[in-house]
This record gives structure tokens, sequence and C-alpha cells, in this order.
């Protein structure tokens, strides 16, 4: 782990969101499906009991908006397949096997371990993380809720 990726560790803990939180700035929080199932299973509920607890808790300390995943997860399985087709259509030395992947800091890790080696495989498809936030900003500057 290089310095890089401790700084966005500490940027991402309970003192940073709680210090946002005191700030009074605008918090928006997404719910991933993984962190969903894996609360529901720890506290033995359904899914939809733990979206709920989870939506009042986050809205009960003081978030502005929480939304589901669900929706970019999508939008993103969407784009990878479509850029699976169009590589496998051209398929050269470089272009397939295409390695694709939800998790930001997995392609961090591949980019900075494996290199130039491994950077034409990757998929350029942006994570459900990264194409859910320009919806977030559309719909914070619409105050639809």
């Amino acid at each position: 782990m290089t310095t890089a990726e401790t700084v966005l560790i500490q940027a991402q803990g309970t003192e940073e969101f709680y210090r946002h939180l005191n700030a009074s700035e605008t918090v928006v929080v997404t719910i991933s499906a993984q962190s969903r199932a894996s609360i529901a299973a720890h506290f033995n509920l359904s899914l939809e009991e733990a979206q709920a607890k989870l939506v009042s808790l986050f809205y009960s300390i003081g978030c502005k908006y929480v939304f589901d995943a669900a929706f970019s997860r999508d939008l993103s399985l969407v784009e990878s397949a479509r850029e699976f087709v169009e590589r496998k259509k051209s398929a050269t030395a470089t272009s397939v096997p295409m390695l694709a992947s939800s998790c930001p800091g997995w392609i961090c890790y591949a980019e900075k371990v494996h290199g130039e080696y491994i950077l034409p495989f990757i998929s350029t498809t942006k994570s459900p993380q990264q194409v859910h936030l320009p919806f977030v900003t559309i719909e914070s500057d619409l105050n639809l809720y």
C-alpha cells in the first residue's frame, strides 16, 4: 500500500464522514448491493428491511441524499458488455481478454503492480461509483428530494 492509498482510506473513514456531517455539508450516501447484503445477513434481515433501515439511519444522522447503486451498476454492466462485443469483433492480441472490475481499488492495484503489461486489457468502462456521480450532481442541482 502506498501513501496515496493510505490517504484515500483515511478520507473514507468514519471520522471523516462525521466531520462532513458536523460541518453541515451536503452528504450523499450510495448503498451498494454488496453492503446491503452483508448487513442483511449479519442482522438476519431481508434485503428490503436492511435497505429501509440503512436509508432511515443515514437520513436520521443528517445525510441529505441516500441512493441505491443498482441503477449505476446496471449502466456500468451494459457498457462493459458493449465494450466487450466491440473488442471481440476487432480482436487483436491486446484487445482480449478484457479485464473489468466494479472496484476502483482493483484497477489501481492492477495499474500500479502490473503496469504496461495489463493496461491494454483493462476495460475503459467506468465503475458504478463513477457512473453514479453525475446523477447525484444532476439530482442535487434539481432539488428532486
